[in-house]
C-alpha cells in the first residue's frame, strides 16, 4: 500500500513540474511586459487617472485580468481629447465603442458584398443602409459592454489640452450578444433581402478586436 502511495505521489510531482515552470515563466513574461508598457507610457508623459491606485498596480490588475480570462476576453483602447478633463472618460467610451463597431461593420459589410458578387446597385441601395443601421446597433450595444480597466493622462502645458486613453476589457461573450442584437435590429430595420442577410450572418460569429 506504502509503494503504491509512493508512486501515486510520484506522478503528481512529474504532472505538477512541467505546469510550475510554465507558471514561473509566464510571470516572468507577464513581469517583463509590465515593465516594458510603464517604461512606454513613462517616456511618452503619461500619468495613471481617476484612481488613488498606482500605474504598476493599474497595469498588473488589468495584464491578470487578461491573462485570465483567456481567448474570452480582450482589451480595447479608447481616446479622448480636450481642455476639460471631465469629459474625457466619456469621449474614450465613445471612442472605444465606435473602434469597436466600425471593425464589425467592415467585416460584414465584406461578407455582404462578396455575397452580391460586385452588383453595384444592389450594394448602394441595400448594403449602405443595412452597414448603417447596424454601424450604429453595434456601437449602442457594445459600450455597455465595455469594463473599464485604467486610464492614463497628458497634458500639453503650452495649449492646456489633454490626452486619455482608456483601456477597457471586453467578455467575448457578451460582445458576440451585442453582434447578434444588432443585426437583428439593422435586418428589421433595413431592406436587405431575408437570402443576404441569411449570409451575411456568417460574420456575426467572427471574432472582433480592432487593431491599435
Amino acid at each position: 500500500m506504502k509503494k503504491i502511495l509512493f508512486v501515486i505521489m510520484a506522478l503528481g510531482l512529474l504532472i505538477a513540474a512541467p505546469a510550475a515552470a510554465q507558471n514561473k515563466a509566464l510571470d516572468k513574461a507577464l513581469k517583463k511586459e509590465l515593465a516594458a508598457k510603464k517604461k512606454d507610457f513613462k517616456k511618452g508623459g503619461w500619468e495613471i487617472f481617476g484612481t488613488s491606485r498606482s500605474l504598476d498596480v493599474a497595469l498588473l490588475k488589468h495584464y491578470q485580468a487578461l491573462e485570465e480570462g483567456g481567448d474570452g476576453v480582450f482589451e480595447i483602447i479608447g481616446y479622448g481629447q480636450g481642455k476639460s478633463k471631465n469629459i474625457l472618460a466619456t469621449a474614450a467610451q465613445n471612442s472605444a465603442a465606435n473602434r469597436y463597431a466600425a471593425e464589425a461593420n467592415a467585416r460584414i459589410k465584406a461578407q455582404i458584398k462578396t455575397t452580391l458578387e460586385g452588383n453595384a446597385n444592389e450594394v448602394s441601395e441595400e448594403v449602405d443602409k443595412f452597414s448603417a443601421i447596424y454601424l450604429s446597433k453595434v456601437e449602442a450595444e457594445i459600450k455597455g459592454q465595455l469594463k473599464a480597466s485604467f486610464s492614463i493622462i497628458r497634458t500639453n502645458p503650452q495649449t492646456g489640452v489633454s490626452e486619455l486613453q482608456t483601456y477597457f476589457i471586453v467578455n467575448e461573450a457578451t460582445a458576440s450578444r451585442a453582434r447578434q442584437a444588432a443585426y437583428d435590429a439593422a435586418v428589421g430595420e433595413s431592406s436587405l433581402s431575408a437570402d443576404i442577410a441569411n449570409k451575411a450572418a456568417a460574420a456575426i460569429a467572427d471574432r472582433v478586436v480592432p487593431a491599435e
